[in-house]
């Protein structure tokens, strides 16, 4: 796989590989989808090491994405972008403080409740954890380029813009943010290189927008 295969990739390509992806991040890793990452990252020139022991795979997903530690990324849309008024009250010591600010770094915010209605929208059932879990995302990503592919020629211009604009108005605006993290806090380099792989993925979507 070269770079420019992702372009030149159909829709029910496409789709199988989001999905994969999206298996990667939703779960431990197997010896064969780790296998798997490797290669689609040398295809595309992305560092990636090779040949890693499965029990330290599982150990480094579950600190990055799933044990509060001190390496722990959350993977959540809502976490990087949404704020959160805060009331003044809250942030004064003595109570007396008037007006609010704004907070992030939460969960369940907007970007959690936008997730969830394209995902009823599109038809696509809820995946285990919440709507904007990173896998989640990349779930609903691969529904929307299968439905592109199955749908009729009349029908397939829709689906190609609501995946285009799910793509351009979620994932392009924070998966970047997520893979810098989890860059810096892995101690194996597959999640890293799974998540640079999905930007390039959702760069197809970025050359449609």
């Amino acid at each position: 796989m070269e770079a420019g295969d992702l372009q030149q990739g159909d829709a029910r390509t496409m789709a199988e590989v989001c999905a994969f992806l999206a298996g990667v991040l939703s779960a431990p890793p197997t010896e064969e989808s780790a296998g798997a990452v490797a290669r689609m990252a040398s295809a595309l020139g992305i560092a990636c090491p090779g040949d890693v022991a499965t029990a330290t795979l599982e150990r480094d997903y579950a600190d990055l994405f799933v044990v509060p530690n001190p390496r722990y990324v959350a993977p959540y849309e809502s976490v990087y972008r949404d704020r959160w008024e805060v009331p003044g009250a809250f942030r004064s010591a003595d109570g007396g403080a008037e007006g609010s600010a704004t907070g992030k770094g939460l969960l369940m915010g907007e970007s959690t409740l936008r997730v969830r209605r394209l995902q009823l929208e599109a038809g696509l059932q809820p995946q285990r954890d919440l709507p904007d879990h990173v896998a989640n995302e990349m779930w609903l990503l691969a529904h929307l380029w299968k439905k592109e592919a199955e749908a009729t020629p009349a029908d397939r211009p829709e689906w190609a813009r609501r995946r285009v604009q799910f793509s351009n108005e979620h994932l392009q605006q924070w998966l970047g943010d997520l893979a810098a993290k989890v860059r810096q806090n892995q101690r194996v380099g597959i999640y890293g290189a799974t998540l640079e792989i999905a930007q390039a993925v959702i760069g197809v979507d970025d050359e449609a927008g």
